[in-house]
C-alpha cells in the first residue's frame, strides 16, 4: 500500500521508498494493516482479477528476450575468440530458466479490482506491491497501447491522481 504526496528525498535513508505503508512483511499482516489504515477490508490477492494471457506472453517475451540475446552472444563469443572456453555459452542456458520462472512469478503477481471506495493494484517479482488508490482520488484515466498490445487486443490502463508522481498503474 502506498501513501501518495510525500517527500521522496530523505538525508537519513535516501534507499527507503517513503511512499510505502508498511515494509515487507508476510501478506495476511499487510492486508489486515491496511484494512486498518483505509477503513475498509482490503481486498485480498485471491479476490483480484488476474491479467489476461497476453500479459504473461509479454512479460516471456520482456525477459527471455534478453536472456537469448546474452545467449547468442556468448556462443558467438566463444567460437570466435579461442581463449575463450567453447562451454562458455552453456553457461547462458541457465539464464533461460530463470528468465522464464521470473516471468511466469511477475504474471501471477499482477492483479486488480474495485471496492465501495478503492481501487486495487497488484505487481511484483520478488516484492508483491498491492497499491490501494482511493476511487475518489482519481482524476483521469491513461490508456495507452503499442502496436504489438493492439495486436494482442489488449491495453495499459493507468489511474492519474493529483498527488505522488502523479499516475498509478502496473
Amino acid at each position: 500500500m502506498i501513501a501518495t504526496g510525500l517527500s521522496s528525498r530523505s538525508e537519513a535513508n535516501a534507499a527507503a521508498d517513503r511512499k510505502a505503508l508498511l515494509p515487507p512483511a508476510p501478506p495476511r499482516e499487510a492486508y489486515r494493516v491496511a484494512g486498518e489504515v483505509i477503513g475498509e477490508r482490503l481486498l485480498e490477492g485471491r479476490e483480484l482479477t488476474e491479467h489476461p494471457r497476453a500479459a504473461l506472453r509479454r512479460r516471456l517475451t520482456w525477459a527471455l528476450a534478453p536472456a537469448a540475446l546474452l545467449l547468442a552472444a556468448l556462443a558467438v563469443l566463444a567460437y570466435v575468440a579461442a581463449w575463450i572456453s567453447n562451454w562458455l555459452w552453456l553457461l547462458g542456458l541457465l539464464g533461460l530458466p530463470v528468465a522464464a520462472a521470473a516471468a511466469a512469478s511477475a504474471f501471477r503477481s499482477l492483479g486488480h479490482g474495485l471496492s465501495d471506495h478503492h481501487l486495487f493494484t497488484r505487481y511484483g517479482t520478488a516484492v508483491r506491491r498491492t497499491v490501494a488508490l482511493q476511487r475518489d482520488a482519481v482524476i483521469g484515466w491513461n490508456v495507452t497501447q503499442s502496436p504489438f498490445q493492439r495486436r494482442a487486443h489488449i491495453v495499459t490502463l493507468a489511474a492519474t491522481t493529483a498527488a505522488g508522481a502523479g499516475v498509478q498503474g502496473p
